[in-house]
């Protein structure tokens, strides 16, 4: 008799207990749906809103809310699973049929632009590169969905007519690769030096060059003047060679500048000078007695 009449006392603490358990839900807390009725789920990722992620699957926000209980769907979080419902467009397994990124790297006449090196990254992700192919095509495959950032490396002496780096919001559903396409102006550079007859550096000696642009500049402590985003073509380098220092090597040279993609590539002039040893007179005038 006593094992019988504890049930009623039991059970009404599990009544209380169940009672307390629902008053005390955190707010905007939604029960988990059942994952057997979705057509794909989708781990959220940093950066990404509920909009952005039916937007990726075709879907409208208003089923992903309803498919997944949220009470408010400006508040999910990284790491969350979500049900896709519907017959939308069905999101390919990344590392098969990933989101992809086709590109090109074109000068201002639209010739591809080959060994450029782009860079792709996504905050919380490992940076990727590509290099550009002979036409300067590069591509990347099986990217994550979200916010990438892509980047052209530009050559020192270069100059970019399109942004260098600008960000790419991918999604599942595509349809196919997403385009990205940079534009730069190849140009050349030049590194002048100065030494004297010894091989030692001159500074302050002014070099000018002249062609399709007209730079000049004083040689460094280390001999050397370099100009960069030279337009490609011929160039006459000269020196001026102030007293009391002669040419060794011709003050005058001509040379062919082209696109550089290093400073190995850059149009190279040395001129050598010495400096001549001066002597001095020293003397007085006098009249016919000798005197001054």
């Amino acid at each position: 008799m006593k094992t019988r009449r504890s049930w009623p006392v039991l059970s009404a603490v599990a009544v209380v207990m169940l009672v307390a358990t629902a008053l005390f839900l955190p707010t905007g807390w939604a029960a988990s749906p059942s994952m057997s009725s979705c057509r794909a789920t989708h781990v959220v990722q940093l950066n990404q809103t509920a909009s952005s992620i039916a937007v990726m699957y075709g879907i409208t926000l208003a089923d992903l809310v309803t498919a997944n209980n949220l009470a408010d769907p400006n508040h999910i979080y990284v790491g969350q699973r979500l049900c896709i419902p519907g017959s939308g467009t069905v999101a390919p397994t990344n590392g098969d049929l990933g989101i992809c990124v086709s590109g090109q790297v074109i000068d201002k006449s639209h010739k591809g632009l080959a060994g450029l090196r782009v860079m792709a990254a996504m905050e919380g992700n490992p940076g990727l590169v590509a290099e550009t192919d002979a036409n300067g095509l590069f591509n990347f495959k099986d990217l994550l969905p979200g916010l990438w950032t892509f980047r052209v490396e530009v050559p020192d002496s270069w100059e970019a007519v399109t942004p260098a780096e600008f960000p790419v919001e991918l999604a599942y559903g595509h349809g196919s690769c997403y385009p990205v396409r940079f534009k730069l102006n190849p140009l050349g550079c030049l590194i002048a030096t100065k030494v004297d007859a010894n091989g030692y550096p001159v500074q302050n000696w002014k070099i000018k060059a002249a062609g399709l642009v007209d730079p000049e500049g004083l040689t460094d402590p280390t001999g050397t003047v370099r100009f960069d985003g030279l337009i490609p073509g011929d160039y006459v380098v000269s020196e001026e060679v102030p007293y009391p220092w002669s040419a060794l090597t011709p003050s005058s040279v001509k040379v062919a500048v082209h696109a550089a993609m290093a400073d190995d590539d850059c149009a190279r002039v040395e001129f050598k000078n010495e400096l001549r040893p001066t002597t001095c007179v020293t003397g007085f005038k006098v009249d016919d007695q000798h005197r001054g």
